[in-house]
C-alpha cells in the first residue's frame, strides 16, 4: 500500500483514533458513526506507557480487532512535543503491521469541528486553543467547516486580542480549548468560551468527516510542530552529556 493511498482511503467503517498531544492519553474506537469503545488517562506525562494498553481496552470494549480496523487516525498536534511522537509512532507502527489506512488530523481542527457541531451556527467563526505548557497557547481560527481562517501560531494571552482582528468578521466567535478558569474569563471578552480537552473521539469524529469531503484537510502521520521543541535545564544537560 502506497502513502497516497494510505492518506487517500475512502473506508472509515470503523476507525480507530488515538490522541496524546495534552495532558490525556486517549484511544477510541468508531463504527459508522458511533464510539463503540474509548479509554483515556489523564495525565500530564507517561503517554508512552498508558497509550497501548488505552488502544487494547478500546479495542476490548468494541469487540473488534486490528483485522477489522479500516481507518487509523491520530492527532498530529500541536502541542506536547513527546506526546505528539508517542502517538504518531504508536499509529504508525499499527498502520505498517496490519496494512490499514492512515490519516492524520490538526488536533486544532478536531475542536473547530466539534464546537461546530455543538454550537449548530454554520455562520461563525471558531477559535482552537492548544497549551503550550509555557505560558502562552497555540492558535488557529476556522470556519464553521473546519476550514482555516488563520494559520497556526503561538502568541500570550495579551497579544492574542490584537491578532483576533486581523481574521475577525462580523459573526460570533467561539473559542474552545482546555481552558482553566483564569483562562476563560481573560477570553470571554472576544466570544463565547466553550471548555473541552480534545480527545480521540473528536479525532475520529474529524477523520471521518474528512473522508466523505475532500475540501477538509488530512496529512499523512508526521508532526504538527509550530515551533521547534525547547528543552528545558534538565534535559539541556542530558543532551550535552550525550545522554538520551
Amino acid at each position: 500500500m502506497t502513502e497516497s493511498s494510505r492518506i487517500l482511503a475512502r473506508d472509515c467503517s470503523l476507525i480507530l483514533s488515538l490522541e496524546a498531544s495534552g495532558d490525556m492519553a486517549s484511544a477510541a474506537i468508531r463504527k459508522t458513526g458511533d464510539v463503540i469503545g474509548y479509554a483515556e488517562n489523564k495525565a500530564r506525562h507517561g503517554h508512552a506507557e498508558t497509550l497501548i494498553l488505552l488502544v487494547q481496552d478500546a479495542l476490548g470494549q468494541s469487540g473488534a480487532t486490528f483485522s477489522d480496523v479500516t481507518l487509523v487516525a491520530a492527532g498530529c498536534g500541536p502541542g506536547s512535543f513527546t506526546g505528539i511522537r508517542v502517538c504518531l509512532a504508536a499509529a504508525s507502527g499499527f498502520v505498517i503491521a496490519h496494512n490499514i489506512a492512515e490519516a492524520g488530523v490538526s488536533g486544532l481542527a478536531a475542536l473547530a469541528v466539534r464546537a461546530a457541531s455543538k454550537t449548530a451556527d454554520r455562520q461563525a467563526q471558531y477559535l482552537s486553543l492548544a497549551d503550550t505548557r509555557r505560558g502562552s497557547w497555540f492558535a488557529q481560527m476556522y470556519d464553521a467547516c473546519g476550514g482555516w481562517v488563520s494559520p497556526c501560531v503561538e502568541h500570550t494571552p495579551d497579544m492574542l486580542g490584537s491578532w483576533l482582528q486581523e481574521y475577525r468578521n462580523d459573526a460570533p466567535l467561539y473559542i474552545i480549548g482546555c481552558l482553566d478558569g483564569p483562562a476563560q474569563e481573560s477570553l470571554s471578552s472576544h466570544g463565547e468560551v466553550l471548555h473541552h480537552m480534545l480527545d480521540a473521539r473528536d479525532i475520529a469524529e474529524y477523520a471521518a468527516r474528512a473522508v466523505d469531503d475532500p475540501s477538509r484537510q488530512m496529512s499523512p502521520l508526521i508532526p504538527l510542530y509550530v515551533n521547534p521543541a525547547r528543552l528545558g535545564p534538565e534535559k539541556q544537560a542530558r543532551q550535552h552529556k550525550g545522554v538520551h
